[in-house]
């Protein structure tokens, strides 16, 4: 059974999944109208992505809230599948996710242009719609600087969430536990100003992480075009979707259904 903060956390990521939706659509009839016009109407297309960063930015800071009361539920969500908790960092993605992400798209929209360019002749005339394929060696020398600077701030807060974690194995707590008699209390009235002092730690380690992740995709985001920036937004959240379809079917085949699967199927409908 969930406890009230347990149910708050699961209705706003249930919440965020269906604004993702939304937003995916919207990516999605922007890019094709874009492609259907000779103008890529960029002040649209990038008022279009900061909206769509906004709603991330407003479920970081409602996550931050909940997470003020309760932090430990966030590096092991109850509401994520296996295979989503299995891939974790500090609470969500890696930062550099959506570099990587940036760099597979990149990828498959210049063989998917190949393809198209050799399946027409070499008679026809190249697309001139601006597209991940598109990226000019500024735009890739700068995200590999930020790639570069990205993989430093994932490092430090590595380091500083494993001592953290380490710091448990410490006095007082071990001495604690080794005084414990089988059988009687747990002391955890004992124990009780250390672990909040931990969850506050890990609490302001979890806020680093969420703004890193979010000024990383701003500044991404600036250094693509309005229309390639409304491209790797709509691939981020397809994929993200997929992630979380894919893990509650992995879970449901082994037998680990869960109630916030239960509870999304119902709130879907």
């Amino acid at each position: 059974m969930q406890t009230d903060d347990q149910s708050n956390e699961t209705t706003c990521f249930l919440r965020f999944m269906v604004q993702q939706e939304k937003d995916l659509a919207e990516l999605n009839q922007a890019m094709d109208a874009a492609d259907a016009s000779d103008d890529d109407n960029d002040p649209a297309l990038r008022q279009l992505t900061e909206k769509v960063v906004k709603h991330s930015e407003n479920y970081m800071e409602e996550r931050m809230d909940l997470a003020s009361r309760d932090v430990s539920i966030y590096f092991a969500p109850t509401w994520h599948s296996s295979l989503s908790n299995s891939l974790l960092w500090v609470g969500g993605c890696r930062p550099t996710f959506f570099i990587r992400h940036l760099y597979a798209a990149c990828s498959s929209e210049t063989e998917s242009q190949v393809s198209q360019y050799l399946a027409a002749g070499s008679s026809s005339s190249s697309s001139s719609r601006d597209t991940l394929a598109d990226l000019s060696s500024r735009q890739l020398n700068q995200v590999s600087e930020l790639q570069c600077k990205t993989i430093k701030q994932e490092d430090k807060l590595t380091s500083e969430l494993a001592s953290l974690q380490e710091e448990l194995a410490d006095e007082p707590i071990s001495e604690i536990a080794k005084d414990r008699t089988l059988g009687c209390p747990l002391g955890y009235e004992d124990v009780r100003e250390v672990l909040q002092n931990h969850d506050r730690a890990m609490a302001g380690i979890l806020r680093e992480a969420e703004l890193l992740r979010l000024n990383t995709l701003k500044e991404l985001l600036q250094i693509l075009t309005p229309r390639q920036g409304v491209e790797l937004l709509a691939a981020g959240k397809k994929l993200h979707s997929c992630l979380h379809e894919w893990g509650k079917k992995r879970d449901q085949m082994h037998g680990r259904g869960h109630q916030s699967v239960v509870q999304e199927d119902v709130g879907a409908n």
